[in-house]
Formats: C-alpha cells, sequence, structure tokens
C-alpha cells in the first residue's frame, strides 16, 4: 500500500481500516487504497466488515486483477578490436540488461555471423547452416544482467558488421544491438629470392641470367605487385629477349597484377 484516503483511519502495518462510528438507515464511508504490483500473477483480496454491535464477518471480494512481468530486456555489445588482419581472431562480448521489475527466465539470445568471419568459438550452440550462434539464459534476475562472448575469424577484407538479439519467456519482444564496424585489411605477406644462374667471375660479354620469385605467403590477393631491380647499366645492359615479359624500364622492373 502506498496510499489511503477517506474516512477514518487506515493502518498500514495491520490492513484494519477503522471507520469509527457509521449511522443507519443507508449511510456508508469510503476508504480508497492505492497498491503497487510488486508481482506477476492473479493479484486477488477480500475484505470483511464488523462492527461490536454485531461481530460476524461480512466478506466481500474484488474482481481479480492480472499482473503481467515486468521485463525489459536490452543489449549492449562490442568487440575486443577495431581493426583486424584476414587470419585475426575477434573476440565479441554480449550483454543482456534486464532493466524491468520482474525476472526475465528463459532468456534467448543470438547472433547472425557475416560472411567476412567464420565461427571459432564461444557459443552454447552454432548452426552452420544459418551462421547462428546462439545461447540459452536460465534466468536474469530484475536489474540484474548476463554477459556471453564468442570468437570467430576473419576471412574476408572489409568492414564487419554483425547484430545481437535477445527475448525471453515474459517479453517476446525482440531487442537487438548492432556493434561497432570492424575493419578488415589483407593479410599479404610478400617474399622474394634472387638467384643468378653463375657464380664467381665472369668476363665482359658474358650473359647472366637473374631468376626473381615472389611469394605471397598470406592469406589475401596481393594486387599490383610491383618487382623492383635496379640495374646499373654502366656495367650490364638488359637482353629483352631473354628477358621476361611485361618489364618496364621505367620503373626498372614488373607489375604483376594479382599474385
Amino acid at each position: 500500500v502506498i496510499g489511503a484516503t477517506g474516512d477514518g483511519s487506515w493502518d498500514n502495518a495491520t490492513g484494519v481500516w477503522n471507520v469509527g462510528s457509521l449511522a443507519g438507515n443507508g449511510a456508508s464511508a469510503t476508504l480508497t487504497l492505492t497498491v503497487r504490483v510488486v508481482g506477476n500473477g492473479t493479484v486477488a483480496n477480500a475484505v470483511v466488515v464488523n462492527s461490536t454491535e454485531n461481530t460476524t464477518d461480512v466478506p466481500a471480494n474484488s474482481t481479480n486483477v492480472t499482473a503481467k512481468p515486468d521485463v525489459r530486456l536490452n543489449i549492449s555489445k562490442k568487440a575486443n578490436v577495431t581493426e583486424a588482419v584476414v587470419g585475426d581472431l575477434i573476440e565479441y562480448t554480449i550483454i543482456v540488461n534486464n532493466n524491468g521489475l520482474s525476472d526475465a527466465t528463459d532468456v534467448k539470445v543470438w547472433d547472425i555471423l557475416p560472411t567476412t568471419v567464420e565461427y571459432d568459438s564461444g557459443a552454447q550452440y552454432y548452426n552452420e547452416n544459418t551462421r547462428n550462434a546462439s545461447w540459452t539464459i536460465d534466468k536474469i534476475e530484475a536489474g540484474k544482467s548476463a554477459t556471453v562472448t564468442f570468437v570467430v575469424n576473419v576471412t574476408a577484407v572489409g568492414n564487419i558488421t554483425n547484430t545481437a538479439f535477445a527475448n525471453s519467456e515474459e517479453n517476446k519482444t525482440v531487442v537487438n544491438k548492432t556493434s561497432e564496424n570492424v575493419t578488415a585489411i589483407p593479410n599479404v605477406e610478400l617474399s622474394v629470392v634472387k638467384k643468378a644462374n653463375v657464380t664467381g667471375t665472369v668476363l665482359v660479354g658474358d650473359k647472366i641470367k637473374y631468376e626473381i620469385v615472389v611469394t605471397n605467403s598470406g592469406l589475401s590477393d596481393a594486387t599490383q605487385v610491383k618487382v623492383i631491380d635496379v640495374i646499373d647499366t654502366k656495367l650490364v645492359e638488359i637482353d629483352n629477349t631473354e628477358t621476361s615479359p611485361g618489364y618496364d624500364s621505367s620503373i626498372n622492373g614488373w607489375v604483376v597484377s594479382s599474385l
């Protein structure tokens, strides 16, 4: 009871309304009680009245009121990085808050992964066909929160954006939160090896053939790869008849479109 107004006096501790004297011939007294609902279910209460002259309790029942749970979920979500290289792992943290006055039960949390990542670990359930990582939380008490984490592997370049969802048995309305973008950058690891077909001393006029091998050991394609070999033209000249096609004298090298 948070408020009582009307005739007589109300005792909040005992729940007794002392009307005092009530004249005959249809006289009446009125009490208005304001109560706060603190639990869900059927709210039913009965009142009885008696007097010194007639001690027999006279009952009356109020109309039942159905109290529904007050569950208000919201989600926060964050990644442990803002930038990642293809092949890196990203850990996401999802926090589900229950801002209502009732406990949330059978809370479902799910996150559908984008095609730029692959699931690694952390989810209670993972469906490879739908790319859905999910959890079931038995209960989140009123005013409390629950946290889940999962890890993905970056497989493609671009902005990685994904959204977490949640609802509960008491409130089926789905709430969601999109994480801040994580920028995935290419994983290109170039190495170069160069060798000549002769060793030791050569004579003026001899030919030397060099072989240059460029390798991309990364997980992403390398594009517009420039291979530059600075030649001292005072000492040697390039034999274009035996040089790999595509040699560009302006840069002293080659441009490989993709590797």
